[in-house]
């Protein structure tokens, strides 16, 4: 009865340190005192042979291990790590909340990232963000502007791992004569569903100060997986749904209803909670039918929104390297009245089959890359 009275009491907790964030950073430690007393009770006389006690002593060698290493991941997450990122690039600053993104910088903040792979410095850059939010662009030289010029996307279109003057936004606008008004909506781990989401409230048309001739979306493999919302990074962002072919916003990633316990989702959902789990697997990338779907519905509504809201702008998806499924989807994509652009074919001498150059030890492209993209943007795109 006893015993029977202190497992209730375990699971009780054990479910309730379950709703904590890194919730295995207290629950493993919990059942590993808990184990840890058991067996240090039972050390004496007969019970010391006792078959429970084995099976307590074995529970306390699996579970000690790994709530120790569960503790020091989420205490010290860079541990083990070849690469580490310094200066206020992790800071709340640069990671708030936004209603309508899930996240966002805060508006004219400045943040340096300095990445080290072991003691190399991979890159040591400033993003700077203007009033609204959106790394800076050229300024105009003599206002007002020609057009307005909207680049959405993720850390690609922002720039990640270049000078504010280097990613191919500022670039846009340097190669026009300043006379383009751009606009960088790109973000560390955005999707086009957060491009999608400032054009429905309307955000990108408030910042537009003139007449917005072209939307470019540039496009990566994993936006895929991201607007499916399976990124840990972006627990809040915009959530959408396809339902009998029609797309619409049901509200944020945060607002979607877990599975039931004791589902198999509600397991595979709630180990990948842990620390260990989440180094081990990282994030997911695999490119799923229904997520293929989704996405392709996101960067449709992506275009028509465009149109709506800007009319007489064009709308031009730049496409990254990926695999087979990747390019079958941007062909269906191009069906149905897409235009796509493929970045390879952007960078001067890249030999066929030849990868994108990126940032040594990054994925991201380099400053050379960067210019090329601009410079395709405002001598194939513009008019």
């Amino acid at each position: 009865m006893r015993a029977a009275l202190l497992l209730a009491v375990m699971a009780a907790l054990t479910f309730g340190a379950l709703q904590l964030p890194w919730p295995f950073a207290y629950v493993l430690p919990l059942w590993a005192v808990f184990l840890g007393v058991a067996v240090w009770r039972t050390r004496r006389g007969a019970v010391r042979r006792h078959p429970a006690r084995r099976l307590a002593l074995l529970g306390l060698g699996l579970v000690a291990p790994l709530a120790v290493i569960e503790v020091v991941l989420v205490l010290a997450p860079n541990v083990g790590k070849s690469g580490r990122m310094e200066g206020t690039y992790p800071t709340a600053a640069l990671w708030g909340e936004h209603p309508e993104f899930g996240y966002a910088p805060t508006p004219g903040v400045v943040a340096t990232a300095r990445s080290i792979q072991g003691e190399r410095v991979v890159y040591d850059v400033t993003y700077t963000y203007d009033a609204h939010g959106q790394r800076v662009s050229a300024p105009v030289a003599a206002p007002p502007a020609k057009a307005s010029v909207l680049c959405v996307g993720c850390s690609f279109t922002l720039g990640e791992g270049v000078s504010d003057t280097e990613s191919y936004p500022y670039r846009v606008g340097e190669l026009s004569g300043r006379t383009l008004e751009v606009h960088n909506f790109g973000f560390h781990g955005y999707g086009p569903h957060q491009s999608l989401a400032a054009l429905q409230s309307g955000i990108a048309a408030e910042v537009a100060e003139s007449p917005v001739a072209l939307v470019v979306y540039l496009a990566i493999p994993d936006h895929i997986v991201r607007v499916a919302g399976r990124k840990t990074w972006d627990p809040a962002g915009p959530w959408y749904v396809l339902e009998d072919g029609a797309l619409r916003r049901a509200g944020n990633f945060d607002d979607r209803a877990g599975p039931a316990f004791p589902s198999r989702a509600w397991f595979f959902d709630t180990f990948a909670e842990s620390a260990l789990v989440q180094r081990l697997r990282q994030n997911p990338g695999d490119l799923r039918p229904v997520d293929i779907a989704l996405y392709e519905a996101i960067v449709a509504e992506l275009r028509a929104e465009s149109s709506q809201r800007f009319p007489g702008a064009a709308f031009h998806l730049l496409a990254w390297e990926g695999p087979p499924e990747w390019w079958d989807c941007l062909r269906r994509l191009e069906a149905r009245g897409v235009p796509v652009h493929a970045v390879h074919g952007m960078v001067p001498g890249l030999a066929e089959g030849a990868r994108i150059p990126t940032i040594p030890g990054d994925p991201h492209p380099t400053p050379a890359v960067q210019d090329a993209i601009a410079r395709f943007v405002v001598e194939q795109l513009v008019r």
